[in-house]
Order: structure tokens, then sequence, then C-alpha cells
């Protein structure tokens, strides 16, 4: 009699490695294959940060920093093949905090440039006496008016 292979499952590599973005967050490794594959997450430059969780086919990154900048890897894996996936990840680094705080010191220092050069035009000229113009051109002192 003949074996029935309608219970029997073909052997089956990974057919392809492909990562989807779950959360913002979460990334996970996604494949297809008979048995099914064991997923493994690396980084090219190295291990993974420690902010950065492997479980299985998910990666999770848990405290978004520059640590994290980097190119990583996901391998699916079966004793019949295997398939590979990259992600990349860049975090800008730097905080916006360093950046307000510069933005504020350069505020007061335009508030205060301003205060001085508004006293210095125009509350200091109210101060001094001014004098007044005449239409007649003054006369030198000492001379007296000559025509008789």
């Amino acid at each position: 009699m003949g074996a029935d292979t309608s219970t029997v499952k073909e052997r089956v590599p990974p057919v392809e490695a492909k990562i989807v973005e779950r959360d913002q967050d979460t990334f996970e490794c996604l494949t297809e294959a008979n048995p099914d594959a064991n997923v493994t997450w690396s980084r090219s430059d190295g291990p993974l940060p420690q902010s950065a969780e492997a479980d299985g086919g998910k990666l999770k990154l848990q405290s978004i920093s520059s640590d994290l900048n980097g190119l990583y890897q996901c391998e699916a894996s079966n004793q019949y093949g295997k398939k590979h996936s990259q992600l990349y990840v860049h975090v800008p680094s730097g905080s916006c905090t360093v950046c307000w705080v510069i933005f504020g010191l350069a505020l007061i220092a335009s508030c205060v440039v301003a205060a001085v050069v508004y006293y210095f035009k125009f509350l200091r000229n109210e101060e001094s006496p001014q004098r007044v113009p005449t239409s007649e051109p003054e006369e030198a002192p000492g001379e007296a008016d000559t025509n008789i």
C-alpha cells in the first residue's frame, strides 16, 4: 500500500524574510517555511544595543536614542535554508531641549539690546535740554548792531 500524502507536508526553506513595522518602535521579521523558521536579529557593527530587545521575530526599540543608529538584520532559517532582510535605523542625535535653550537665550539677549538702544536713542535725549532753533542767525558775543 502507498503512503497517504495528504498528511505529509512539503519541506520548504524560508521563502522570504520580510520586515514589517508593528508599532512606532517595534518591527517583526516574517517568513513562511516548513518546518517553521527560527528568526534571529543582529546588527552589522556588533551586538544589539541595550535599548534594543529581540524576542523571536520581533525587534523592540525600547528607548529612542542615537545609540540605536545602524543596520539591523533579521535571519530566518530552518534546516533547509535561510533568508535575510535588513532594516536601517537612524535616530537624529542631539536634543531639542538644547535648541530651545539657545533660542531662549538669544531672545533674551535681543530684548536687552533693544532696551539699551531705545534708552540711548529716545529716553536719554529727552532728559538733556534741547536748543530751539530760531529763524534769525545768532549774533556773536560782544557784537552789537552797527546800523545807525
